[in-house]
């Protein structure tokens, strides 16, 4: 993994108030579940809360397979500025 996946994990955990992938055993499982495209789950809860889209913007780019689809962290600070102005 590495630093903007893992910070898309905190803000995913932050936002669901539980620890990621707590309801595993295996994390060498889940490094390749990982590995192999699969992620967390946003819930539909937030999905559909417009107060929470920013961070469901967020999460799902650190998720992007491809690093280079995933936001910079300038961009994601231009995203919570925005989040606090409305």
């Amino acid at each position: 993994m590495n630093v903007d996946f893992s910070f898309g994990v905190i803000l995913w955990e932050l936002l669901h108030l539980k620890q990621a992938w707590s309801d595993s055993t295996n994390m060498l499982a889940v490094s390749v579940q990982v590995a192999n495209g699969k992620r967390l789950q946003i819930s539909e809860e937030f999905r559909n809360v417009s107060k929470y889209a920013h961070y469901v913007k967020i999460i799902e780019s650190c998720f992007q397979t491809n690093p280079d689809d995933r936001m910079e962290f300038g961009e994601i600070l231009e995203v919570f500025a925005k989040a606090q102005e409305g």
